[in-house]
């Protein structure tokens, strides 16, 4: 089960998570650049990648003995998925850039969809999103995202899956609000 709803009442000046580093900051408050690794967001996933990667690496082993199955080729191709998926989470950071022209998030080092730049003109609002999972034991689990309204109509999802309600909140208030002058 999931609900999702706009998180509310948040003090006006939270602190920057331990997770999220300054990369540039003027003293005047018009351009901040923050960044923040992935492997410090889930770091449980990796036990999981590595479970399906032994298996996938099986089928293709496997796949080159007499009467075994086809399956070596979708299994490679999973396996690379996998592999890929695990080598963006250890290396790749994202950057969050905003100035008084524009709004900016990349990830870098390897390619990954999701990044987008807007003009800061376009930018009317910016919202954080919470999103609660609910398993079969009845336990939940929030993840936050940050939303842009652009042109004051359509809503735009920024990042996603952030695991604190801080990290949204540091995002949109401190370093989004605040460099661009706006209030959601």
């Amino acid at each position: 089960m999931r609900s999702r709803a706009k998180v509310e009442g948040m003090p006006s000046s939270p602190q920057r998570p331990s997770s999220f580093h300054i990369l540039h900051d003027d003293q005047d408050g018009r351009s901040t650049t923050v960044w923040w690794r992935w492997r410090q967001l889930y770091p449980g996933i990796y036990f999981f990648a590595a479970v399906w990667a032994a298996f996938a690496l099986f089928a293709v082993v496997d796949s080159f003995s007499e009467g075994a199955t086809r399956a070596g080729p979708l299994a490679a191709l999973l396996l690379m998925g996998i592999g890929y998926g695990v080598a963006a989470g250890l290396l790749n950071r994202t950057y969050l850039e905003v100035d008084a022209s524009r709004l900016s998030i990349r990830h870098e080092p390897l390619p990954w969809p999701g990044g987008r730049t807007f003009r800061a003109a376009e930018v009317s609002g910016v919202l954080v999103e919470s999103r609660t999972f609910q398993d079969k034991n009845g336990a939940s689990r929030s993840s936050y995202s940050l939303h842009a309204v652009i042109r004051g109509k359509r809503r735009v999802r920024l990042l996603s899956g952030l695991p604190e309600v801080e990290q949204a909140r540091f995002l949109e208030q401190r370093i989004v609000e605040g460099v661009l002058g706006i209030q959601s």
